[in-house]
């Protein structure tokens, strides 16, 4: 069992090592070295890197327009009264929170509008307040209404300057209100004060205003990622009130009234009926502070997309193989014969792959052929697509059975093709057509001893697959003599 594990992983190791350096091999020229040659990069397609690398920056853009955010703040309110009634106003400082959204518009992100929900507080202040009614009698002290409200603004924004640095915007928003929940209060210089929800007397209970506004975004980048940011905002606004602030009860006598004592009055007369109400409305100003969080902070990693590289395979360069001999020279000197041994340099270059015809004259002339190899390109065909040896294929591999029966030699067929359909398809096909040559020299009486194959595909080119000479010399069987001696019988 260990002996397998050690297998298994040095087996992982070498194929790790093998496939490395084809992962890093992106650039034209790089060489991958292989068995019998090696692998050169004559093409890197980069487009479909670049499709990606655009589709994830037309995504981050995309997400980087839309950004929700909170703010917060002081609202300032001011009542304004149109009757003769109110002596005078003041006003005092209350909260104001939000949520929002914001949409960056146009190429330039010049504009964007902002839908946001406020909560906040709007009321008034009547110092030394006199009402003398016929049924509620003479009152004087302090007039408090304190409206509990939620705003639905949608303000218009126009953007100075380059979005990614410290940049100004003023802005323009329509404004909703509605009250919900709140009290006015009548508090007596002498007695008890009386109070009522406001729901309940005389205030409408939406409201409709302006806002006309400032403000600073300062976008904050992060160390991780230089491109993902939040903004910090900075903003001021003036609000003015455009709707009438009373409510029907009011002008139709139907308000719930309290009276100084705490009792209510009865609602058959209007409390400002005979001080000629008129309008009230709200103007005020606010000063906020807020993060904003755009959708691409939330954008995963760019998707990696290895480029198509195209290889082109190359074979072992003839190889040439220098050694010496001990060469005998005779020399007479009158009737003695001097022997003497000289070393003589013998030059032997070896290819890739010799012919047929090589290999029989190199063995005729007492040469080696051992761990040569010999090619047939158009000497061996098949029918299109097919493991159908052609019939003119014959006589050529009558040739080949006819040296191995006389000879020693131990060969093993190997199957290629080209690049035309898919690597599997021409895996396979080379499987079927080198077993085809191997079952016919087996029928001319070749001893399956001597006789194996292999296959290959498309894998190992030995020309470009461009072209059609190409594509013709790597749609070939190779034939691979194994032995170290091979003699003639």
């Amino acid at each position: 069992m260990k002996k397998q594990i050690t297998i298994f992983m040095a087996s992982l190791f070498v194929a790790m090592f093998g496939i490395m350096p084809a992962l890093h091999a992106q650039k034209v020229g790089d060489e991958i070295p292989g068995e019998g040659g090696k692998w050169v990069v004559v093409a890197v397609d980069s487009s479909e890197v670049i499709a990606e690398h655009e589709r994830y920056e037309a995504k981050y853009d995309e997400l980087d327009r839309i950004s929700f955010g909170v703010l917060a703040g002081a609202h300032l309110n001011w009542t304004l009264y149109k009757n003769n009634m109110v002596p005078g106003t003041r006003t005092g400082a209350d909260y104001n929170a939000a949520f929002f959204f914001e949409f960056v518009l146009g190429p330039r992100r010049i504009f964007s509008i902002r839908p946001e929900v406020d909560i906040l507080k709007r009321d008034a202040r009547l110092k030394d307040f006199n009402m003398d009614g016929t049924d509620l009698g003479l009152f004087k002290g302090e007039y408090k209404m304190d409206v509990k409200m939620f705003d639905a603004r949608l303000p218009f924004i126009f953007n100075l300057g380059n979005h990614k640095k410290i940049h100004p915007y003023i802005y323009i928003a329509p404004v909703a209100g509605f009250a919900y929940g709140g009290t006015i209060q009548l508090i007596p210089d002498e007695g008890e004060k009386a109070e009522v929800d406001v729901n309940g007397s005389n205030f409408r209970n939406y409201y409709i205003a302006g806002q006309l506004g400032v403000g600073v975004k300062f976008p904050i980048y992060f160390k991780s990622n230089p491109r993902k940011h939040l903004d910090i905002l900075l903003e001021v606004n003036a609000e003015g009130g455009i709707t009438d602030t009373y409510s029907k009860k009011e002008n139709d006598g139907k308000a719930e009234v309290v009276r100084p004592d705490g009792k209510y009055y009865d609602g058959k007369q209007p409390l400002y009926a005979d001080y000629d109400a008129k309008r009230r409305n709200f103007v005020g100003l606010e000063a906020r502070a807020g993060l904003s969080f755009p959708l691409s902070l939330f954008q995963g990693r760019e998707k990696k997309v290895t480029p198509r590289v195209e290889r082109a395979w190359q074979p072992k360069p003839d190889t040439v193989i220098v050694h010496t001999v001990d060469t005998i020279v005779k020399h007479t000197v009158d009737t003695i014969v001097i022997e003497k041994v000289r070393k003589d340099t013998v030059i032997m270059v070896t290819k890739p792959c010799y012919s047929l015809d090589e290999i029989i004259e190199m063995l005729e002339k007492g040469q080696s052929i051992a761990g040569l190899s010999f090619c047939s390109v158009n000497d061996i065909t098949f029918e299109f697509d097919k493991a159908d040896i052609k019939s003119e294929s014959y006589p050529y591999l009558n040739k080949i059975a006819d040296l191995m029966k006389r000879t020693e030699a131990k060969i093993i067929i190997g199957g290629h093709t080209d690049n035309k359909g898919s690597a599997a398809y021409n895996l396979k096909l080379s499987e079927r057509r080198a077993k085809a040559v191997y079952d016919y020299l087996i029928g001319q009486g070749v001893t399956k001893e001597n006789l194996a194959y292999d296959f290959f595909g498309l894998s190992r080119p030995r020309a470009t697959n461009e072209t059609e000479e190409g594509r013709q010399q790597n749609r070939r069987v190779e034939f691979e003599i194994l032995n170290a001696n091979v003699n003639q019988k």
